[in-house]
């Protein structure tokens, strides 16, 4: 293998406390989660934030601003995900506050990230950390961000700045939904950089990322080598709004490869998109896989942008999605392929109605059991959110969260909804205990 040519930070690492354990995924996982931008606020130096104030980007023209606080306020929500019965919690750390500038590390916010994770385990708590999620410091994006090969040394330098500091954690993700961030960015445009049906940065962006999954899969590896690593990849199933029509069931096709194949068939070759050869970075580069799943969608030909995401008289959700439950256990299925442990590391529905949002999680678990009775193997299921929080392009309206928060005060108050989880947990159907 190459070397990964890794700058290392020459501050002496942070004290820790040695965690180990044989399996990372033992045990089943009961989870909640959130990310950095959408839950931290006072996020200011990355590309989000520069985004949120250009005119039309966010409904009702609002921004993440203080979003609920959680760089004061975690310990809060890591309680509440006690009281409700998980033993993990899942969150995520933003590289523009640990290197605020090329070369630079901001230790305060290493120290900040290991107390969070520091009191994660002092609640009795598994902390699953992603890398990334969504968000490029603003001196990335404005060297071309993912499109930008030449950033992959900047993103080693971040992933090894954090491998060598930030200790007590076993379960990583590596890159949160590259299929989404990057469709988002280049094709809808509805993220940064905000580029529309740009196919050639399409592609030269997934090939980016997913290469910077495999080198921060071998850079965490080489530090911590006692540690289950993932990719998180959402699975979203794409229909022909017409059965019947031959140019919509072939754009479905042409989705559901841009979406999901392109990304699945490079993990199970270890090619890159438009490669004829195996990348020995990508190769081999997950312990298992991050399954994220919410709902369906219909390609249809008269739809700006060909994507609808109901048909009339469906039933939807906040942000227009239709519960699909039976594509989570098609998306089992399919990842299943991969020969690797899944953890479904978020489900939710954004929703005012908690009895919506209990039939919506009852119906997913349900799937849930009945992939695992059927031999898949399945390790655990993470709720996206512990919090209502800032919805990207949505804003806040969306309200994902167990717990509710009143957005003037950012006060606290747990759902029905995660009581009633509660309970759920301990009627769930799981035969194997450990692997």
């Amino acid at each position: 293998m190459e070397e990964l040519s890794i700058q290392n930070p020459k501050k002496e690492e942070l004290t820790f406390l040695s965690v180990k354990r044989s399996d990372p995924l033992e045990k089943w996982l009961w989870g909640v989660a959130t990310s950095a931008h959408q839950s931290e606020g006072s996020n200011v130096r990355n590309d989000w934030y520069h985004f949120e104030m250009l005119p039309g980007k966010i409904k009702k023209g609002e921004r993440s601003g203080k979003a609920t606080d959680f760089w004061n306020r975690f310990e809060e929500d890591i309680k509440l995900a006690k009281e409700f019965g998980m033993n993990t919690f899942r969150f995520s750390l933003e590289w523009s506050r640990i290197i605020p500038k090329p070369w630079h590390i901001d230790y305060s916010a290493l120290a900040r990230y290991q107390e969070i994770i520091d009191t994660i385990r002092k609640h009795g708590l598994e902390p699953m950390v992603t890398l990334h999620h969504f968000t490029l410091p603003k001196w990335v994006a404005n060297e071309g961000g993912w499109v930008n090969k030449r950033n992959l040394d900047h993103w080693k330098f971040y992933v090894a700045t954090v491998a060598k500091n930030i200790k007590n954690v076993i379960l990583w993700n590596t890159i949160n939904e590259p299929n989404v961030v990057i469709a988002m960015g280049y094709f809808t445009g509805i993220f940064p950089p905000g580029n529309s049906f740009d196919i050639p940065g399409y592609v030269k962006a997934i090939r980016n990322i997913l290469l910077a999954h495999g080198l921060a899969y071998h850079i965490v590896k080489r530090y911590q080598p006692d540690t289950a690593i993932g990719i998180v990849k959402n699975i979203a199933w794409f229909y022909p709004y017409r059965r019947w029509s031959f140019s919509e069931n072939l754009l479905a096709w042409f989705f559901n490869y841009m979406f999901n194949e392109i990304t699945l068939r490079a993990l199970e070759t270890g090619k890159l998109p438009l490669s004829a050869q195996p990348n020995e970075f990508l190769k081999d580069s997950i312990d298992f896989f991050g399954l994220n799943y919410y709902t369906k969608s219909y390609v249809r030909i008269m739809e700006p942008g060909f994507v609808a995401m109901s048909k009339p008289h469906e039933f939807t959700t906040q942000m227009g999605q239709v519960p699909y439950p039976e594509g989570l256990r098609l998306a089992i299925k399919r990842v299943s392929k991969l020969g690797k442990p899944i953890v479904i590391t978020e489900n939710g529905v954004p929703t005012l109605d908690d009895k919506v949002r209990i039939a919506y999680i009852e119906a997913h678990l349900r799937e849930v059991e009945n992939a695992i009775q059927k031999g898949y193997d399945v390790r655990g299921y993470i709720y996206w959110s512990i919090t209502d929080n800032f919805e990207w392009a949505e804003g806040f309206e969306p309200r994902f969260g167990l717990v509710e928060i009143d957005y003037k005060t950012l006060e606290r108050k747990p759902r029905k909804a995660a009581y009633w989880f509660k309970k759920r947990i301990k009627r769930f159907k799981y035969s194997r205990d450990t692997f």
